[in-house]
This record gives C-alpha cells, sequence and structure tokens, in this order.
C-alpha cells in the first residue's frame, strides 16, 4: 500500500467509530495499520501531526494566528498546482505539502477560535466591572470620605501601606479634590478618589490590573492611549490600564467630556 493511500484510510479510521467502518473500509485500515508498522516516514508523519497538535492546545487559548502564519499556508498552498503529467516522486511530495497546508489551516481556525473565545471572556469580565464600579459611585455620592483633602499628596500620603500599589494623582486636574477611601473591587483593595463640584461628581478608581484585559477590539485611543468607554445606569464610565494599574473613572457628565477629562490622569 502506497504512503498516500494508507495515510487517507488512517485519517478516515481517526474521524470515524470502528462499528460504523464497513468491511471493505475496515479491511483497507488494517492494511493501513500494518503500513504504518513498516514504513518509517508515514511514523514520522503522523508522529509530527501529534506534535502540532499538542502545541496548539497549549497555545490556542494565548494567541492569535500571525500574518506571517497566513502567508506560509497561502504559499505552501499555491505550490500545490502542479501540472498533471508531475512524477510520481512529485506527487508523494505534493501529497506531503497538502497534509501539512491542512494541518496549518487547522492551526489557523483554532488559534483564530481561541482569540475570539478570550475576546468574549474579556468583554464579558469588563462588563461586570463596569456595573461594580456604577454602583460603587452610587453609593458613595454623598461625598462619604475616609480621608477627606483638596491635597493631592496628602490623599496619596493616606493611601501608603492601604492599598498594594503606589500612584500620583495631578495638582491640577481641572476638578476640586474632595478626599478618597478604600473600597473592594476584584476582591482586592482599591483606591477611589472624589472629585467635585457637588452638582457633577466624579470618582476615580485605581485598582490592581495585572490581571484585568480589557477588550482590545473596543478600545478608543486618547492622546495614545487606549481606553474603553461604557454607559450604565444613567452613568458614563471610563477605563484604561498604565503601568499595570486600572483606572476607572464614573461620572454623569458626557462620555466626550469625561474621555477628556481622563487624559489630565
Amino acid at each position: 500500500m502506497q504512503c498516500s493511500s494508507a495515510r487517507k484510510h488512517l485519517y478516515r479510521a481517526e474521524q470515524t467509530s470502528s462499528e460504523s467502518l464497513s468491511h471493505p473500509v475496515a479491511a483497507e485500515v488494517a492494511r493501513a495499520e500494518a503500513h504504518l508498522e513498516s514504513c518509517a516516514d508515514c511514523r514520522e508523519f503522523f508522529g509530527s501531526e501529534e506534535r502540532l497538535k499538542a502545541l496548539l492546545r497549549t497555545r490556542a487559548p494565548r494567541e492569535a494566528a500571525s500574518a506571517v502564519l497566513r502567508e506560509q499556508v497561502l504559499s505552501r498552498l499555491a505550490e500545490e498546482r502542479r501540472p498533471a503529467g508531475a512524477s510520481h516522486l512529485g506527487r508523494i511530495i505534493g501529497s506531503r505539502r497538502v497534509a501539512w497546508a491542512s494541518v496549518a489551516l487547522l492551526m489557523i481556525a483554532v488559534l483564530a477560535g481561541g482569540f475570539w473565545l478570550r475576546s468574549q471572556r474579556s468583554d464579558r469580565a469588563s462588563q461586570r466591572l463596569t456595573s461594580v464600579l456604577v454602583d460603587d459611585h452610587a453609593r458613595y455620592l454623598s461625598g462619604e470620605t475616609e480621608v477627606t483633602s483638596t491635597d493631592p499628596e496628602t490623599v496619596q500620603a493616606w493611601f501608603r501601606g492601604k492599598v498594594d500599589f503606589s500612584f500620583r494623582l495631578p495638582k491640577e486636574g481641572g476638578l476640586t479634590l474632595i478626599g478618597g477611601r478604600l473600597c473592594y473591587l476584584q476582591n482586592r483593595r482599591a483606591a477611589l478618589l472624589l472629585y467635585g463640584p457637588p452638582a457633577q461628581r466624579v470618582s476615580l478608581f485605581i485598582l490592581d490590573g495585572s490581571d484585568v484585559d480589557l477588550p482590545q477590539e473596543r478600545l478608543v485611543k486618547l492622546d495614545e492611549r487606549p481606553c474603553l468607554v461604557e454607559t450604565k445606569k444613567g452613568y458614563n464610565v471610563v477605563m484604561w490600564k498604565e503601568r499595570g494599574l486600572l483606572y476607572g473613572m464614573v461620572s454623569d457628565m458626557r462620555s466626550a467630556d469625561l474621555l477628556q477629562l481622563s487624559t489630565r490622569f
């Protein structure tokens, strides 16, 4: 039995239960398995496929298919357009290339699927975080603070040792600083800064964002900073990441104004 025929039958056997194989097909599969035991090339071929599948299982959740990989696949497919009178050796080489191109296409599909699932997870996580930010903003609208000061350095100093990160506030942020307090977001301590005037309160939440992924496809760039803009329960929310920290700004002011205000932090 030739290598190409053996591989075809073995692929079919892999995708079909042994009970559903007809007797003639089962006989061909048995011949293909015998061929595999005696053919070093076929054993190497299927061994390479198994190694590639193992690689896909470990990398698919983290990486999207690259443009370079797509170019390689398209190039391999183009090489298969050979004249009908190609030599027997050429047909064997061609069958191997087709098989590898098929595996590479499978890799693209799996990696793209992993990227889509990861995107969906980050989108749902950002929506949950948005709800928590809005709820905490509404809870502290009355201006309940644990440290009350209009001086950014005084407020920053109060948070030292109370949260697991350090941050700096601008001295001129465009709003009057009222003070701050501790709150809990994502099961961790976070800093909440409250700004005025009373008619238009703005809450700025700061927390460790090293394990928080914002949905990349929904980010907008302002001054080279990617931001996520959300609306929930009548409030606008702007989130961004910087130096491992996640910032979330909440207010009922217009989203464009809130986005512009966020650039001062």
